[in-house]
């Protein structure tokens, strides 16, 4: 039921936090950081540091959930929030937009 609530959207954001504060070897997670950082940017654009909106049809977040649990292995979090069109289209994005934001949103 959940992958089938999710497959109803085609934008998400996702937010990770893969090196939990009080982790004792932080440099161990800078790989995996990197490859999730690497899947959600082909996916979409970085908002903020660990923050991303994406789009993706309904097979491409279920393979994207699958490689975030081989490559977290338990260890830190994934959210997802799917986005409906209308919240969406009532997003207020204040401050100064990248190039890359105006290139994705307009």
């Amino acid at each position: 039921m959940f992958y089938e609530t999710l497959a109803k959207f085609a934008r998400y954001i996702v937010i990770y936090d893969i090196c939990e504060e009080g982790a004792e070897n932080k440099k161990a997670c800078y790989p995996r950081r990197g490859k999730i950082a690497r899947l959600l940017l082909e996916h979409g654009i970085r908002t903020q540091k660990s923050v991303y909106e994406i789009m993706a049809g309904q097979k491409e977040i279920k393979k994207l959930i699958g490689l975030f649990k081989k490559i977290t292995k338990k260890k830190g979090k994934i959210y997802i929030y799917p986005l409906s069109e209308n919240v969406y289209r009532r997003t207020l994005r204040l401050g100064k937009p990248s190039p890359m934001t105006e290139h994705f949103f307009i």
